[in-house]
């Protein structure tokens, strides 16, 4: 018997993710589209397309991008996920400008001081990755992937 593929949206949505860090852009595009065909109203997907359709297909990204915003997503949740998206492209400092937006907005989560930290560490901060890790640390004190990033900064 052959196992069986995992083809649900959230799973797709992996695998283009992963598709992106590996820098195979056309790839994730693929996929972004088949889950976007299979669920119209995937925000992730929607979102994420939008963004990398901007490398090359302004006007088709627009659409895309249309189509997530009329979703009604909270407006720190778009900086959020824009901020996501330019750090697996490797654009640590808009990344980190989209972040701070959020911030700015309001949110005060423990998974945007992560996504911070991990930006800041990438980009060769390791003393201000360690300050938004911290951050984590006082909503999540056991949480071992913050510790382990901590690790890793110093």
């Amino acid at each position: 018997m052959r196992p069986s593929i995992d083809t649900t949206p959230n799973s797709l949505a992996q695998s283009a993710a992963r598709q992106l860090r590996a820098g195979n852009d056309r790839e994730a595009e693929i996929i972004y589209r088949k889950i976007i065909e299979s669920d119209p109203l995937h925000r992730e997907a929607l979102f994420n397309l939008a963004q990398l359709l901007k490398l090359h297909n302004a006007a088709e990204a627009d659409i895309f991008e249309r189509r997530f915003l009329d979703l009604g997503p909270a407006a720190s949740d778009v900086h959020v996920r824009m901020g996501r998206f330019l750090h697996i492209q490797g654009n640590y400092a808009d990344a980190l400008l989209n972040y701070q937006k959020a911030t700015a907005l309001g949110d005060r989560s423990p998974e945007l001081y992560r996504s911070i930290g991990d930006s800041q560490l990438d980009s060769g901060n390791p003393a201000e990755a360690l300050a938004s890790y911290e951050k984590v640390l006082k909503s999540l004190p056991r949480d071992a992937i913050t510790r382990a990033l901590m690790a890793e900064a110093y």
